[in-house]
């Protein structure tokens, strides 16, 4: 027997469900992203892992992630 979920609950089930397609596809992202020139010319001027990560990564990735 199963229970009623409502629209939440079936939108958490379906996330539950698809976030591991979503993940292997922001992994392989951050993967090509990570190895670009602007990267590399970022940890040259010493730019942490953090304002990496928050400047130069995630605005690449974010509509990646919005798409899936």
């Amino acid at each position: 027997v199963v229970p009623p979920l409502g629209p939440w609950g079936l939108g958490l089930l379906l996330g539950a469900c698809a976030w591991p397609a979503t993940a292997r596809l922001l992994h392989a992202e951050l993967a090509r992203a990570g190895s670009s020139e602007w990267v590399a010319a970022a940890r040259a001027l010493g730019a942490s892992p953090t304002r990496l990560a928050g400047r130069h990564l995630l605005p690449h990735v974010a509509p990646t992630l919005t798409a899936s």
